[in-house]
């Protein structure tokens, strides 16, 4: 049975593979900042939740404590979190920028720098 981690997963493209993990017979820990909706997408696929930051190493680090104390590993890492900001470029702020690229682009990297040794065995 696969072990599958998805972040993102309270809602969305992150909710919908978490589903379809969990009917395939996949034990799934579904991750998000959103506590009370992940709890519920959690219960809904009876499945683990997690919180997560992203943006926070210290929280994957946390998850990935998780999965060895709970499953003794993790099979599939998916990095589905994401934002979008609307407006002209121009227009969007740096800060929000900096946001959007924290979760958007660094998250991904944070997630592989602490699960891709796992994998590695």
């Amino acid at each position: 049975m696969s072990r599958v981690l998805v972040t993102g997963a309270a809602s969305g493209l992150g909710r919908a593979m978490a589903a379809r993990f969990a009917a395939a017979g996949a034990q799934v820990l579904l991750t998000d900042v959103d506590e009370e909706a992940g709890k519920a997408a959690a219960a809904a696929e009876n499945a683990a939740f997690l919180p997560l930051d992203v943006r926070d190493e210290a929280a994957w680090q946390r998850a990935r404590e998780w999965v060895e104390r709970e499953w003794g590993g993790l099979d599939v890492l998916v990095n589905n979190a994401g934002v979008a900001a609307a407006g002209r470029i121009e227009a969007v702020s740096a800060e929000d920028w900096t946001w959007i690229t924290e979760i958007n682009l660094l998250s991904a990297v944070r997630g592989c720098r602490v699960f891709v040794p796992l994998f590695k065995g």
